[in-house]
């Protein structure tokens, strides 16, 4: 019985939930199993990590970890859905590189933990483009983020 309602909680968290910011031609691009989002970019390091903090700032982003030497950033921030997203940013050269996580919210999950009378605390889950639900969610969002930045490309590794 506790396997069956750890199935269906593990269920209700990932699924239930659609993609909605990418059109059909933009996910076509995106090949299944993508961990990874490239973008080539025209502009220095330094100058890229300011823009990048500042326009994750203006989206309601919550900065968790910084290096601007490194070029290297973490940012939170509620998605849609019921779905939290963070998003590992690193700037190499000219290429920025973005890794999605992906998480119920806390209201999800307190509602699973209520439904189900259990407690349940998930944390992030790497967001593989391919999977449905909360995945989906914010791997697109971290495509929609990149897009202005430069030309992307996905990788699995």
């Amino acid at each position: 019985m506790k396997d069956l309602i750890i199935i269906l909680s593990v269920l209700i968290l990932t699924s239930c939930v659609t993609q909605s910011v990418l059109t059909t031609q933009e996910t076509a691009t995106i090949p299944a199993g993508s961990k990874f989002i490239d973008c080539n970019t025209n502009s220095p390091p330094d100058s890229l990590y300011k823009t990048l903090y500042k326009d994750l700032l203006k989206i309601g982003c919550k900065i968790t970890s910084e290096n601007e030497e490194m070029h290297y950033l973490v940012a939170e921030k509620y998605l849609e859905q019921g779905t939290n997203g963070r998003y590992t940013m690193f700037i190499d050269n000219r290429v920025l590189t973005i890794s999605c996580e992906w998480q119920p919210s806390s209201e999800v999950q307190t509602g699973v933990s209520a439904g189900m009378g259990v407690g349940f605390d998930v944390g992030y889950s790497q967001a593989i483009w391919g999977e449905t639900g909360r995945p989906a969610v914010a791997f697109s969002h971290g495509v929609k983020f990149a897009q202005k930045y430069g030309d992307l490309k996905y990788r699995k590794e």
